[in-house]
Order: structure tokens, then C-alpha cells, then sequence
């Protein structure tokens, strides 16, 4: 189950899915970068990770009436709560595409809520 929301006050801007065919709550890649030294070896150097380098991704079927919510926080809001099984996250919407019923959406996500 996931869960959408408008960050501010938005009676419209909520939805649940409870029946996605696919959520799949991207890895925590870390920040690592590799350069080639002028004697032959390289350097690592390895910031961390951070739940702002995660994508979310869902997909599955919905309803009208989610379909309109979708819709909405899609286009008219900037940032999004994500409620999923590894927590609360705020992001946005990147892509929402919606055809005969059928949602595939892109969240990216800009930090984890402690």
C-alpha cells in the first residue's frame, strides 16, 4: 500500500492504492565517484547515500476518482508526501501517465520524514 499527499491542507489531493500491480521503491545508490590518477591507479571517493537519490516507481490499475487526485498533485502541486512500508518521504510527481484506467507513475524523492 502507498499513499500520496499534497504536503499543504488540499481535501483533493490525497489518494491510497491499495491494489498496485507494481511499486517498486527504487534502491539507495550511493554517492561514489571514481577518477584515474596520472600514475595508472584511481581515486574513491564515496560520499554516502541518501534517501534523495531514490525513485519510486507504481503502477496498476485505479479508479476515476483516483485517477482525478493523481491528476491533481500531478499538476497543480510541487511536493508530495509518500506514505510506503519503509516510511514517509516528501517528493514530487515526475511523470503520471494514465491510459483506459491504468496508472504508471515516476515519484522522485527529495528526502525521508524522521
Amino acid at each position: 500500500m502507498i499513499s500520496i499527499s499534497n504536503t499543504s491542507v488540499d481535501t483533493a489531493g490525497n489518494i491510497i492504492f491499495d491494489n498496485l500491480t507494481r511499486c517498486r521503491i527504487g534502491e539507495m545508490p550511493a554517492r561514489v565517484s571514481r577518477q584515474a590518477t596520472l600514475d595508472g591507479g584511481s581515486v574513491i571517493v564515496h560520499g554516502g547515500t541518501s534517501h534523495g537519490d531514490r525513485t519510486f516507481y507504481i503502477e496498476g490499475s485505479i479508479s476515476t476518482v483516483q485517477a482525478t487526485a493523481i491528476k491533481h498533485l500531478h499538476e497543480d502541486t510541487t511536493s508530495v508526501l509518500v506514505s510506503c512500508s519503509e516510511g514517509l518521504f516528501v517528493g514530487a510527481i515526475s511523470r503520471c501517465d494514465i491510459n483506459n484506467g491504468y496508472l504508471k507513475a515516476t515519484l522522485l524523492i527529495k528526502e525521508k520524514v524522521e
